[in-house]
């Protein structure tokens, strides 16, 4: 039964955290928006788009239209990079700088909730197993896509 799916399970989970970070969070922010700026707010540096595509493990594309509607909400700036023009730099503002603890501390509240009844232990070792999937998935090549299947 699908609903009894890892897959499926793993997937809901994420979209129930993601729904429940957005509306704990002060300012109306996407969680893969969150997930950008939280990038920024560890490097402390600015970072370019295929940096922060890797490290939130989404395609440039997709990286690059989550920073264009951070820029027009006042939350980043992006320009080239001197060094290299073909780059593009993303930096945090002082806008999303004041912002910084107000939403790492949502975040926070986002995952004690979706942990609550677990204990220390339990949390570790389902964060240990879930690295173990991300681990698992990244090393294996992806399998060619078959067209229509019919």
């Amino acid at each position: 039964m699908l609903t009894e799916s890892l897959g499926f399970i793993l997937n809901m989970a994420a979209r129930q955290i993601s729904w429940r970070l957005e509306k704990n969070f002060p300012v109306p922010l996407t969680a893969p928006q969150w997930g950008v700026l939280a990038i920024l707010f560890n490097y402390e540096r600015p970072l370019t788009i295929g940096e922060i595509a890797r490290f939130t493990s989404q395609d440039a594309p997709t990286t690059a239209r989550i920073t264009t509607r951070l820029e027009r909400d006042g939350y980043v700036t992006r320009g080239k990079d001197p060094r290299d023009l073909r780059m593009t730099k993303v930096a945090l503002t002082p806008k999303s700088s004041a912002l910084q603890t107000h939403l790492q501390a949502a975040a926070l509240k986002t995952l004690a909730q979706a942990t609550s009844g677990l204990t220390e232990t339990e949390v570790n070792e389902l964060k240990r197993m879930l690295l173990h999937i991300q681990d698992k998935l990244r090393r294996q090549p992806l399998p060619a896509r078959t067209e229509n299947p019919e």
